[in-house]
Protein backbone atom coordinates (compact mmCIF):
# COMPACT_ATOMS: atom_id res chain seq x y z
CA UNK A 1 0.00 0.00 0.00
CA UNK A 2 2.92 2.31 0.71
CA UNK A 3 4.24 1.76 -2.81
CA UNK A 4 0.79 2.51 -4.25
CA UNK A 5 0.47 5.72 -2.22
CA UNK A 6 3.93 6.85 -3.26
CA UNK A 7 3.30 6.11 -6.93
CA UNK A 8 -0.09 7.81 -6.95
CA UNK A 9 1.18 10.91 -5.18
CA UNK A 10 4.07 11.30 -7.61
CA UNK A 11 2.20 10.72 -10.89
CA UNK A 12 -0.70 13.21 -10.50
CA UNK A 13 1.60 15.54 -8.58
CA UNK A 14 3.60 16.29 -11.67
CA UNK A 15 0.50 17.50 -13.51
CA UNK A 16 -1.74 18.96 -10.82
CA UNK A 17 0.46 19.90 -7.86
CA UNK A 18 1.41 18.28 -4.60
CA UNK A 19 -1.71 19.33 -2.69
CA UNK A 20 -4.10 17.66 -5.14
CA UNK A 21 -1.83 14.61 -5.39
CA UNK A 22 -1.81 14.13 -1.62
CA UNK A 23 -5.61 14.37 -1.53
CA UNK A 24 -5.88 11.79 -4.28
CA UNK A 25 -3.44 9.39 -2.62
CA UNK A 26 -5.15 9.88 0.76
CA UNK A 27 -8.52 9.00 -0.73
CA UNK A 28 -7.15 5.81 -2.27
CA UNK A 29 -5.48 4.84 1.00
CA UNK A 30 -8.61 5.48 3.07
CA UNK A 31 -10.79 3.51 0.63
CA UNK A 32 -8.40 0.54 0.66
CA UNK A 33 -8.25 0.59 4.47
CA UNK A 34 -12.04 0.73 4.68
CA UNK A 35 -12.29 -2.22 2.31
CA UNK A 36 -9.96 -4.30 4.46
CA UNK A 37 -11.83 -3.28 7.63
CA UNK A 38 -15.23 -4.30 6.22
CA UNK A 39 -13.91 -7.64 5.06
CA UNK A 40 -12.21 -8.20 8.38
CA UNK A 41 -15.37 -7.44 10.35
CA UNK A 42 -17.27 -10.27 8.78
CA UNK A 43 -18.71 -9.16 5.48
CA UNK A 44 -18.15 -12.72 4.26
CA UNK A 45 -20.43 -14.08 7.01
CA UNK A 46 -23.23 -11.79 5.85
CA UNK A 47 -22.64 -12.74 2.22
CA UNK A 48 -22.80 -16.45 3.05
CA UNK A 49 -26.28 -15.97 4.48
CA UNK A 50 -27.59 -14.23 1.34
CA UNK A 51 -27.15 -16.85 -1.36
CA UNK A 52 -29.99 -15.51 -3.51
CA UNK A 53 -28.58 -11.99 -3.48
CA UNK A 54 -25.15 -13.25 -4.51
CA UNK A 55 -26.68 -15.28 -7.35
CA UNK A 56 -28.57 -12.21 -8.56
CA UNK A 57 -25.38 -10.11 -8.38
CA UNK A 58 -23.52 -12.74 -10.42
CA UNK A 59 -26.22 -12.73 -13.10
CA UNK A 60 -26.36 -8.91 -13.19
CA UNK A 61 -22.56 -8.72 -13.36
CA UNK A 62 -22.52 -11.17 -16.26
CA UNK A 63 -25.19 -9.16 -18.05
CA UNK A 64 -23.17 -5.98 -17.51
CA UNK A 65 -20.05 -7.56 -19.01
CA UNK A 66 -22.08 -8.75 -22.02
CA UNK A 67 -23.51 -5.23 -22.41
CA UNK A 68 -20.02 -3.69 -22.30
CA UNK A 69 -18.86 -6.20 -24.91
CA UNK A 70 -21.81 -5.33 -27.15
CA UNK A 71 -21.14 -1.60 -26.81
CA UNK A 72 -17.47 -2.16 -27.60
CA UNK A 73 -18.25 -4.31 -30.64
CA UNK A 74 -20.79 -1.84 -32.05
CA UNK A 75 -18.88 1.38 -31.37
CA UNK A 76 -17.46 3.43 -34.23
CA UNK A 77 -14.05 3.72 -32.55
CA UNK A 78 -13.93 7.50 -32.17
CA UNK A 79 -12.65 8.98 -28.92
CA UNK A 80 -14.18 11.92 -27.09
CA UNK A 81 -11.46 14.52 -26.56
CA UNK A 82 -13.20 16.62 -23.92
CA UNK A 83 -11.37 17.75 -20.81
CA UNK A 84 -11.84 15.61 -17.72
CA UNK A 85 -11.93 16.98 -14.16
CA UNK A 86 -8.84 16.76 -11.96
CA UNK A 87 -8.95 13.70 -9.68
CA UNK A 88 -9.23 14.58 -6.01
CA UNK A 89 -10.38 13.26 -2.65
CA UNK A 90 -13.02 15.98 -2.24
Amino acid sequence: MVLFALTMSISPGLNYGVRKAVGFASGATIAFTLLLLLIGLGLQVVADQMDTLLDMLAILGSALIIYFGYKLATSDGRLDATAHPIPSFW
